[in-house]
């Protein structure tokens, strides 16, 4: 047995990681198979030889997974998986086309939904007769399901099912059911191994407010009743009626009893326990109990929501609709944002939140998954606040049933990193219930610290026609809700947690239990990562004015030839970029080095900046570009902070446009830094960029069989193998 002796962050929070036995471990290389957590670490076996084993301490764990230098399969060396791999070969479910993982899914549904009922239903028999009274069940109440998702209201026109959307028959279903069962229930096993909410009455900014200001009365120490709070609410609304009258203005609408009574009753009920009986009092009572699913660890659920809001609530909740102007109150009356957020079921803590000035799509649902996975450290300094945040990959994520987040793009991402996706039935509002609360707590507990200055740039009046060209700025209204997140939810006793804060509840739990590892940076890029196409050429790709290149990808543009090629890109680490082969996803990196961490607005202000500076410049020096980047103008960080609090809802127009703006024609001076530009061999220059690949010519050829010469690539102008970082 040895130790890895490195040094342990020495300061900070230090997440345990919880990986389950028998998982295949590569570190900077070296492959391990993981056997057990200790109360200081983890112990490893080295596959190359099984009588070494290593400790690795937790914070040396921590750092190799926020390097991106370890690499985890979990439970690859079971024996579940180990037989898969012998009987079904290699080929997993994140190697699939999105065609082929819909039908391994549609399989797996099948299999699932018949267990289930044949171990509720002792009727439910593998019998030709008692299957196929099976299959007629379980196809309606997939029906039943289907009829509810955007697939089936954009196909009910006539469009026929596709083949794999059919119900299988009592000899396919048998046979799925015996490998998926023989393969201890994995999804790879199953590939085939051929190559609405009712009308609500909305109320206007004045009414809301006085009707607001009454119900918050109900959480006072003189314990006033419900009656008699609306019977105080009546009389005002007589007076300003009275008032209004004389003005000639129309009366204030009124909430009938019934409706007053259910705004008092959606009142944080800590809040109003503690205001009627005191906060110790709040403690011990809300400490008896919590509400919804059991959950025991940090990540093991998260539940996501997204909401359509109204920014007029949210400003007369926090106190501030007064000190807007007349203008800046008649635009925000019309304005509606969307929040999108995801909390951790077990210790409250908010992972991922963002507001959308547009309706929330397939794209923004990916992003706040995302975000729960990756490292929010920039945004917390752009932010200027306390790091209390966390990441690492949820065991699984439960969501509502709206098309966006039930569609293929969504699961088969979550299927691809393990993530199960949980869509509690309809109605059931308690099985979600922490994050159905949870904007109502950021509206009444976090906006009440902010001064009315906060939110002077929120609402922006323009110089001219200021009532006519009043704007939203939705990147200081998300500044303002990630602050108080960050600063003050995260660090205020939970009523559901007995008065401990989301985030030290955090912390505890995760030397307690452990946390998912997160996914490494490479896999998060392959599945996770913006999608666009590119054509392979013999300077690799480009994206953004940046050539990515490496021999793999090469190899595969003389299998494809012209046609473009599937890419996908981290916004937020530029190093690299993702291209899907016939066999798989492969990391190209960049041809020069530095631009590692560095994100697209980084990228795209830098070159904005040059380009205004350097307008007479044929070309910009790499070493120029990439200390721009290191040392932005203030206006420019400035920029690229805004840009990456809002985060936009990335797309390949998006980046489409950006190209256009900012990239077009974008070359760069070899100055001889940062590494020289690839350039192919003269053996494959003047093979052209199309090579004769038909059997007859390779069948002719002293080449291999892929048609490649492998000496081409001793060049020493291609680089040395230590270059291609790929895999």
């Amino acid at each position: 047995m040895s130790i890895i002796k490195t040094d342990d962050r020495a300061h900070g929070f230090m997440p345990v990681y919880d990986i389950p036995g028998e998982s295949r471990v590569v570190i900077d290389g070296v492959e391990y198979s993981y056997n057990r957590r200790l109360p200081d670490g983890h112990s490893l076996a080295r596959v190359d030889d099984l009588a070494v084993t290593e400790i690795f301490t937790h914070g040396q764990m921590a750092s190799l997974i926020a390097d991106a230098r370890i690499k985890i399969d979990e439970g690859f060396f079971t024996r579940a998986k180990a037989e898969l791999r012998l009987t079904y070969g290699r080929r997993t479910f994140a190697e699939l086309t999105e065609a082929q993982a819909r039908k391994v899914r549609f399989k797996e549904d099948w299999c699932r939904r018949f267990i289930a009922a044949e171990s509720q239903d002792r009727r439910v028999r593998r019998s030709d007769a008692k299957i196929e009274l099976a299959i007629a069940d379980i196809a309606a109440d997939m029906m039943r399901d289907r009829r509810k998702s955007a697939e089936w209201r954009k196909a009910r026109g006539g469009k026929a099912l596709t083949a794999e959307m059919r119900d299988p028959t009592p000899t396919q279903l048998r046979r799925w059911l015996k490998r998926y069962e023989r393969s201890g229930y994995e999804r790879d096993s199953l590939i085939d191994q051929y190559f609405g909410p009712g009308s609500r009455l909305t109320l206007d900014a004045d009414t809301y407010a006085m009707h607001h200001d009454y119900a918050v009365r109900y959480a006072s120490n003189t314990r006033p009743t419900k009656a008699a709070l609306f019977l105080l609410l009546q009389g005002a609304i007589d007076d300003e009626d009275a008032a209004r009258a004389a003005a000639g203005r129309p009366p204030m609408r009124r909430l009938k009893r019934k409706a007053f009574e259910r705004m008092i009753d959606a009142l944080d009920p800590f809040f109003v326990c503690a205001g009627r009986e005191g906060r110790e009092a709040a403690l011990r009572k809300w400490g008896m109990h919590t509400t919804g699913l059991d959950v025991e660890s940090p990540f093991e659920r998260i539940e996501l929501d997204e909401w359509r809001v109204s920014l007029m609530k949210i400003l007369v909740d926090a106190g501030l609709w007064e000190k807007l102007s007349k203008e800046q109150k008649a635009m925000v009356e019309r304005s509606r944002v969307w929040l999108s957020a995801a909390i951790d079921a077990r210790t409250r803590m908010i992972v991922a939140m963002r507001l959308l000035d547009t309706a929330p799509c397939v794209e923004s649902a990916l992003a706040t998954i995302e975000t729960a996975m990756v490292d929010k450290s920039r945004l917390s300094r752009h932010l200027g606040t306390s790091p209390t945040y966390i990441h690492a990959k949820p065991r699984s994520v439960a969501m509502d049933n709206g098309t966006n987040l039930t569609s293929d793009a969504v699961l088969e991402r979550l299927s691809t990193l393990g993530i199960a996706a949980v869509y509690p039935p309809a109605g059931l509002a308690e099985m979600r219930g922490r994050i159905e609360r949870i904007f109502l707590t950021l509206r009444t507990r976090i906006l009440s610290h902010f001064p009315g200055q906060t939110f002077a740039n929120v609402v922006d009046r323009g110089d001219y026609d200021a009532e006519g060209n009043a704007c939203l700025d939705i990147d200081e209204l998300n500044a303002v809700f990630l602050k108080g997140v960050l600063d003050l939810y995260h660090n205020h006793p939970h009523e559901g947690l007995t008065g401990e804060t989301p985030w030290n509840c955090m912390r505890r739990l995760s030397r307690e239990r452990g946390l998912p590892p997160p996914p490494h940076r490479d896999v998060l890029r392959h599945v996770m990562g913006v999608a666009c196409e590119r054509r392979i050429g013999v300077h690799g790709v480009s994206f953004s004015g940046i050539r990515y290149q490496s021999e793999a990808l090469q190899r595969y543009r003389r299998e494809i030839r012209q046609r473009p090629a599937e890419v996908r890109v981290d916004p937020l680490d530029l190093w690299a970029v993702s291209v899907k082969t016939k066999t798989g996803w492969i990391t190209v990196p960049a041809r020069f080095r530095g631009l590692e961490g560095v994100s697209i607005w980084q990228w795209a202000e830098a070159v904005r900046d040059l380009r205004q500076r350097h307008a007479d410049s044929a070309a910009l020096s790499r070493g120029t570009v990439l200390a721009a980047v290191t040392h932005l103008s203030d206006v420019a960080q400035e920029a690229v902070r805004r840009a990456e609090i809002r985060s936009p809802v990335l797309t390949a127009k998006y980046f489409e446009k950006l190209e256009a703006d900012v990239f077009r024609s974008l070359t760069f001076a070899d100055d001889g830094e940062f590494g020289d530009d690839l350039v192919l061999p003269s053996p494959l220059v003047e093979a052209g960029p199309i090579l004769d690949l038909t059997p007859e010519r390779i069948a002719t050829n002293d080449e291999p069989a892929d048609g490649l010469d492998e000496s081409v690539f001793d060049d020493a102008s291609f680089g040395s193998p230590e270059d291609w970082s790929s895999n």
